[in-house]
């Protein structure tokens, strides 16, 4: 089974920490699968500990399942590097100022 990934997709992956191989047994093994009413189809599978929701369409000009995205059910998106680093002196910042009003008022 021939199975491509868009960029949107492979971005996704990766942000989400998920494998490409794990996306592609999503697939080709299904827990559960569903079309979609916009001729899109869901795979859903539970691998390591995690359950991977896949959208693919079926191009048959390609013999190809072109994976659109990609999730994990349950896992909020990992902010990015750059952001985590920008948003860090801030955090501790506010974490001082409650350790300090807690300090001097309670």
């Amino acid at each position: 089974m021939r199975i491509i990934f868009t960029d949107h997709a492979r971005a996704r992956i990766r942000k989400r920490r998920m494998s490409l191989t794990g996306v592609e047994k999503t697939i080709e093994n299904p827990d559960r699968k569903k079309t979609l009413s916009d001729g899109q189809t869901k795979f859903v599978k539970f691998l390591d500990n995690r359950l991977y929701q896949v959208i693919a369409v079926y191009k048959s000009d390609q013999k190809a399942w072109i994976v659109i995205s990609a999730w994990i059910r349950g896992e909020e998106d990992q902010p990015d590097l750059i952001w985590r680093l920008i948003t860090a002196p801030f955090k501790l910042l506010a974490k001082l100022w409650r350790w300090l009003w807690h300090l001097l008022f309670h």
